[in-house]
């Protein structure tokens, strides 16, 4: 084995849930790229539809599938259909999740009940189906769960959000030991500063875009392709030694 091979995935089956988004589709081609067959799962069925023709295209199988990761038979059908269409689940990209903004004081319950059952349970429950399913039997497997900075900041009008993420933090670890004996390697991506939809409202203040740029020492937003490297790392062999972490991707944010 060569140093080189040990990013690569050829024939390997990646789930990504959230497939359809800005962060999904991305990665999702991206580990296509390196060689992957990806079942695309979104609630967004048309969305996950066309990023899985794409994937087509790149020349590696792709299956879209519609799924409401916060509820749990949805969760189980998912990772049924992904291992009966493709015979394993190799690498999942547990990527789903929603933001809404409200101050503390004015967050009504429903939302965040909402929150976090897409973001937290969500993540769980998709976990567990794949767990079960897939990678337990087969004794080996990796999961990329996507958490975000701001599960170690606390940010305005961002708690359930904030909540939510600090929770898959505490959540992979939790997952790490539990399936670490069968061979199964859970760590989480916390990225921040990325240039998609859910922080439209921040590029489009002129002063909030200033000052998040004054804060980032790389000076620019990111791009969801920055996350491709990292999400290839945790999901291939070259990181068959790291398991219960969070790697920030977020440009030097953290540091100041």
């Amino acid at each position: 084995m060569t140093i080189r091979n040990l990013f690569d995935l050829t024939d390997k089956v990646a789930l990504v849930t959230g497939g359809a988004g800005a962060i999904g589709s991305v990665v999702a081609k991206g580990l296509a790229g390196f060689g992957a067959h990806v079942v695309v799962a979104d609630f967004d069925l048309e969305g996950a539809e066309e990023v899985a023709h794409q994937i087509e295209q790149l020349g590696r199988k792709s299956l879209a599938l519609k799924v409401d990761v916060s509820q749990q038979e949805e969760a189980k059908r998912l990772a049924r259909t992904t291992k009966d269409s493709f015979g394993a689940i190799n690498i999942l990209f547990n990527n789903a999740g929603i933001m809404r903004r409200y101050s503390a004081e004015e967050l009504p319950l429903a939302e965040w009940n909402r929150v976090i059952q897409v973001n937290l349970t969500g993540i769980f429950l998709v976990a567990q189906a794949v767990a079960i399913t897939a990678m337990i039997p087969q004794k080996s497997g990796k999961i990329i769960n996507t958490s975000s900075m701001q599960a170690f900041v606390g940010r305005k009008r961002s708690a359930a959000y904030t909540a939510s993420k600090s929770g898959v933090v505490g959540l992979t670890k939790v997952l790490a030991n539990d399936w670490g004996p069968y061979n199964i390697r859970v760590n989480s991506l916390a990225p921040s500063n990325l240039d998609t939809p859910m922080t439209a409202s921040v590029l489009n203040d002129p002063e909030r875009k200033k000052l998040a740029l004054s804060r980032t020492p790389l000076g620019r937003f990111g791009l969801p392709e920055d996350l491709i490297g990292a999400v290839v790392f945790l999901a291939s062999r070259a990181s068959n030694y790291v398991t219960g972490q969070t790697l920030l991707v977020e440009g030097g944010r953290s540091v100041e």
